[in-house]
């Protein structure tokens, strides 16, 4: 059972994440789902970014040079930061999906006491 407060509560997270609230640092407003995205995206870049950077640090063959690139601490780094950024996007998708399936779940209840519309 989904009470009604729950669904308002699952409504009122639907906006607030999607709500461009947040000041950024570009001076832009942004929704904390627009955050989180944008900083998914970066981190995946940033990682190929690392890795180049540190690839053209090592010299030798270059299959040498991949090994190293991929072994660098500050590749490790680059890769710790991709998966927690898209952890927290998952967490905030998980957490979207959460509160639809409580507003779909509260309106069929709804729709049910209300009986068929003839």
């Amino acid at each position: 059972m989904v009470t009604e407060e729950r669904a308002e509560r699952a409504l009122a997270y639907l906006i607030k994440i999607t709500d461009d609230t947040e000041l950024c640092a570009d001076g832009a407003r942004r929704s904390p789902l627009a955050i989180a995205v944008q900083e998914a995206l970066m981190a995946e870049h940033m990682r190929k970014h690392v890795w180049a950077i540190e690839w053209q640090k090592i010299e030798g063959a270059q299959g040498k040079r991949d090994a190293e690139a991929y072994a660098s601490s500050a590749y490790r780094a680059a890769v710790e930061e991709m998966a927690a950024s898209a952890a927290r996007l998952e967490v905030l998708r998980a957490r979207i999906n959460s509160a639809k399936i409580a507003i779909e779940v509260w309106r069929s209840q709804n729709a049910n006491r209300r009986g068929p519309n003839l």
